[in-house]
């Protein structure tokens, strides 16, 4: 049973770490399937827009206002869509508990789970009860100092970090990514080869 998470700010490069796994794992044969906890909101609000599901991936476009006549960014639409189905469905264990179901069947097909967005506490006492890998993509000295009026999923990375090392997490590693990809790439592909031999 492996489940790879990638903790991290936005930008900091959680879905090209994802990505650099998934090539291996292609290249190997074996069965994955990527998973995020934000994935059933994108669906939602791109059916509820009318909009290609692919905006919500696009880094270039998550904060230009393109959606519904130019008014909303696709990050502005999964903040409301997110905020208001929790306040509507029982708080934030909504969306990890629908997560966590896609994650048990995955794992009982016999996949790897990759999980590409952990960002809040909630997510990451749900990972670590899975015994999942979690890897902190640590890109600060490119993305600088966390804004004062960051979203509470911003700021629930470094909560989410600080749970993982006090609780002296036995599976958990952090990826520098603020130099080379290539470096980076490395330094996954290494730790992911030990973790699946």
């Amino acid at each position: 049973m492996t489940v790879l998470v990638f903790l991290g700010r936005k930008r900091s490069g959680k879905d090209t770490s994802a990505d650099i796994v998934c090539s291996y794992l292609d290249g190997s044969g074996r069965q994955y399937e990527r998973i995020a906890f934000a994935g059933c909101m994108k669906t939602a609000v791109a059916t509820m827009f009318d909009v290609p599901e692919e905006l919500f991936h696009d880094q270039s476009k998550k904060e230009v206002k393109c959606i519904h006549n130019n008014q909303f960014s696709p990050r502005e639409l999964l903040i409301w869509y997110g905020e208001m189905m929790m306040a509507k469905c029982g708080g934030p264990s909504f969306f990890v508990d629908i997560a966590r179901k896609k994650i048990e069947r995955a794992l009982g097909e016999n996949k790897i789970v990759i999980v590409t967005d952990l960002r809040t506490p909630i997510e990451t006492y749900a990972m670590m009860e899975l015994g999942a890998r979690v890897f902190y993509i640590n890109r600060e000295n490119h993305l600088g100092p966390l804004a004062a009026d960051a979203h509470f999923t911003e700021s629930g990375v470094y909560v989410s970090k600080g749970v993982l090392e006090a609780s002296s997490y036995q599976h958990y590693t952090e990826i520098d990514n603020n130099g080379l990809l290539s470096d980076t790439t490395l330094q996954i592909l290494h730790d992911i080869q030990q973790i699946l031999i």
